[in-house]
């Protein structure tokens, strides 16, 4: 991991690949390393990847203080300054993608194009996913052992198909258990989740977009991906089948495949 900082706030990321400079933000709880090693490898065969560990989790600082959507995104900004970078292409899941929503709309002039995977705008025009399946990720029954815990979880965002292949299960909880996220951070990041609303700033974001959804996303349903798309100009929806929440652990070929088109289509160097 290489280090930047944004103030006194330490910030860990992992870069790889020549190319167009990619930025990934990460969701909530969620690191690095949660993009997956597929999709990170496939991405930078044509692309400069940057995956951050948001400020809380993994290697970066965990401040004491609350800290809100618009400081993550700040987090973004001091990374791309230290590593000398005018303009990205910014793509951010679930969390992630409401961070690349407000650096899209605060900082217009740094973003080249924008990928906005299993996410939605927030506040009241947010599409609800299946009853219980939040409860799951930001409520779960701490009385059980730990594995079974982030078992239920993992089963709770990704479709069923992706558990079916031996080992993937074992691998997101080996990812959890690694490096595991303070309930502190938990606790900020679900308060700046729940204060997001972008549903009318959207519309002001000037760069092209892709969104992709998954259609057995049962935390943010794929509605969330329509809706989003009919809100930002510019935009070009795409809906990967058979798969759940996590698209780049469940799909990490098909997710980058419609990337890297996108990208080769739209995206300028950003150096």
């Amino acid at each position: 991991m290489k280090f930047a900082s944004n103030g006194p706030v330490k910030l860990a990321y992992d870069e790889r690949g020549q190319g167009k400079p990619l930025f990934l933000i990460s969701g909530y709880g969620a690191r690095a390393a949660h993009w997956g090693e597929n999709f990170l490898n496939l991405m930078a065969e044509d692309c400069r990847v940057f995956s951050m560990d948001n400020r809380g989790t993994g290697e970066s600082d965990r401040p004491k203080e609350p800290w809100t959507m618009a400081d993550m995104a700040a987090d973004v900004i001091s990374t791309m300054n230290e590593s000398g970078l005018s303009r990205v292409n910014v793509s951010g899941l679930s969390m992630g993608g409401m961070i690349a929503q407000e650096l899209a709309i605060n900082y217009p002039e740094r973003v080249s194009t924008l990928t906005l995977i299993s996410t939605s705008t927030g506040g009241l025009s947010e599409i609800p996913g299946e009853p219980g399946i939040a409860d799951a990720l930001f409520n779960p029954d701490q009385n059980q052992p730990v594995k079974k815990m982030l078992e239920g979880i993992w089963r709770s965002l990704c479709a069923p198909e992706f558990f079916e292949v031996p080992g993937n299960l074992e691998e997101c909880i080996r990812l959890d258990l690694e490096k595991p996220t303070h309930p502190h951070t938990l606790d900020i990041q679900q308060k700046a989740i729940q204060r997001a609303d972008f549903s009318s700033l959207v519309s002001q974001i000037n760069v092209p977009t892709l969104i992709v959804g998954g259609d057995k996303d049962r935390l943010i349903p794929p509605t969330n991906s329509k809706k989003l798309a009919e809100l930002t100009p510019n935009s070009r929806l795409v809906i990967i089948k058979n798969c759940g929440h996590i698209i780049s652990l469940e799909k990490p070929r098909e997710l980058a495949e419609n990337m890297l088109q996108f990208l080769a289509e739209h995206s300028a160097s950003g150096a």
